[in-house]
């Protein structure tokens, strides 16, 4: 029987699957950080998160090195090489 994975990466979009547990692996990581920001998007190593104020962007901007060891520790693999914390556009 083949894993739902294996099918997914021969049919999805280059990426997508990829993409799909680096936002997994982000949600567990901000439960465990006690933090409130959306995962918006990863492409090319780059996770854009979104959060409600560009105060709040700041405070997680200055922990992003800290997001990318966590999100990677997570993952068990280096995908994530750049963490950008954007406030959520109105």
């Amino acid at each position: 029987m083949r894993r739902l994975r294996d099918v997914l990466e021969r049919v999805a979009p280059p990426g997508v699957v990829e993409a799909g547990g680096v936002l997994a692996a982000w949600r567990e990581v901000a439960r465990r950080m006690g933090t409130a920001a959306c995962p918006a998007d990863f492409r090319s190593g780059r996770l854009t998160l979104y959060v409600a104020t560009p105060t709040r962007a700041q405070e997680l901007s200055l922990r992003a090195r800290e997001i990318e060891r966590a999100v990677n520790a997570w993952l068990g693999a280096e995908r994530v090489r750049e963490v950008r914390v954007r406030a959520a556009p109105r």
